[in-house]
């Protein structure tokens, strides 16, 4: 476990990186309706002593933190070497400091008991968004690092999710608050990109169109895996609001607050059955649309390689005859080239020499091996079809004279 937890803190050293040396902090205390929300910005060296200090009633601190994540080995980062000893004093395993670089969308829940206090922690990876949340059951008290990374559109996230956390500053002592507000932030930020309609151009089969449908797909994968994550977030506050409802222990305002998240949740869970069956939907019309876009190609594809084709076809015709023009030719020219046509006496009266039959001689007889040599090299697969069904057709015959002749002995034969 030592190797392993050494292993997690080089791991978030090196991949991740401070974008800001300030930190914003969100901090709610009070009881009853006496509950004050405040937000003040604190250096990064100030946090690690804040995040210990222990107050004297119930709280609820937030700081969120600006990152960016690399994915190969950097330097280390020596501004956030604080934060794997926070999250181990929170009461987390290694595997979750490991977690906060990796790109899976996750929820993980534990809990850990004392002999004075018990936490529930909760670790969320969303993607631009990661939170750690210890909630110390003794005080009603809750500690949260809110990640946000750089780059994929946090800020937008982080206003919406710190404005539900103002709205409903009085549930704050509820274990589930920052859970709740996690699950309702993406659900409104993941939820409006994906209400658009399918415009009935877009069905055009044109280059334009084939990109918007595959940067459509890339948003719906996208929405699909964070709706995921909301219904796991989901599943997991309505177990532990159903397994808390009777207990008696409860504190009235902690019992107050798990109501209000209770209310939260009865509005969110609609919504994501609603959005989750509108991504599945959607990803299948995206399917289809790419499958009519296969189709389409293939069809041109298809007329495409009929036209060339057919122009191969009137090439090749146009190549034999030029093939055929140039053998009937060529005997000609070459003895003509190689005689000089000595029987031709231009400065006579008789202007054909009587041996002039000796170029008829050559030329004919050598443009018909030309032909012969070219029908043998160019048709040779069709003449030995032609050989070979000739000798099929010749044995059929010989053994059905064989088995005629053996019929007729031994009709004689009995006869006899």
């Amino acid at each position: 476990m030592d190797w392993f937890q050494a292993e997690a803190r080089e791991k978030l050293l090196r991949q991740m990186k401070s974008k800001s040396s300030e930190c914003h902090v969100l901090e709610i205390q009070g009881s009853g309706n006496n509950v004050v929300a405040s937000d003040r910005i604190m250096h990064m060296d100030e946090v690690p002593t804040y995040l210990r200090s222990e107050a004297d009633q119930p709280i609820l601190k937030l700081v969120k933190l600006r990152v960016s994540l690399w994915f190969k080995y950097k330097q280390r980062s020596p501004e956030l070497a604080w934060v794997p000893d926070i999250i181990a004093d929170l009461g987390f395993d290694p595997y979750t400091i490991a977690m906060l670089t990796n790109e899976q969308y996750i929820l993980r829940a534990s809990e850990r008991k004392t002999h004075e206090e018990r936490l529930l922690n909760v670790f969320v990876n969303g993607g631009s968004l990661r939170m750690i949340v210890s909630y110390n059951e003794a005080t009603s008290s809750t500690t949260c690092i809110l990640f946000a990374r750089d780059g994929k559109d946090p800020g937008d996230l982080w206003q919406r999710m710190a404005r539900f956390l103002r709205e409903n500053k009085a549930l704050f002592q509820s274990p589930y608050f920052l859970q709740s507000s996690f699950l309702a932030t993406y659900i409104m930020n993941k939820g409006l990109p994906l209400t658009q309609g399918f415009n009935t151009d877009w069905y055009l089969v044109n280059d334009g169109n084939l990109r918007k449908w595959e940067e459509l797909l890339i948003d719906f994968r996208l929405g699909q895996r964070a709706f995921r994550l909301c219904r796991d977030i989901a599943c997991y506050l309505r177990e532990q609001l159903d397994s808390s409802k009777d207990s008696d222990s409860l504190h009235r305002d902690v019992v107050a607050g798990n109501a209000g998240v209770r209310n939260v949740l009865n509005v969110m869970e609609p919504y994501i059955t609603s959005s989750v069956e509108h991504v599945e939907w959607g990803l299948r019309r995206i399917h289809d649309y790419m499958a009519t876009v296969s189709r389409a190609l293939m069809r041109q594809d298809t007329i495409a390689s009929m036209e060339l084709t057919r122009g191969a076809k009137a090439d090749s015709s146009s190549m034999k005859v030029i093939a055929v023009m140039t053998m009937i030719f060529l005997p000609g020219t070459f003895f003509a080239a190689l005689f000089a046509i000595p029987s031709l006496k231009w400065d006579n009266q008789d202007v054909v020499g009587e041996k002039f039959w000796i170029y008829w001689a050559f030329t004919i007889p050598f443009t018909l091996l030309i032909f012969f040599l070219w029908l043998v090299i160019t048709q040779r697969s069709q003449m030995r079809s032609l050989v070979d069904a000739g000798k099929e057709q010749w044995s059929a015959q010989s053994r059905l004279v064989i088995r005629q002749r053996t019929a007729d002995e031994e009709e004689a034969t009995k006869n006899k």
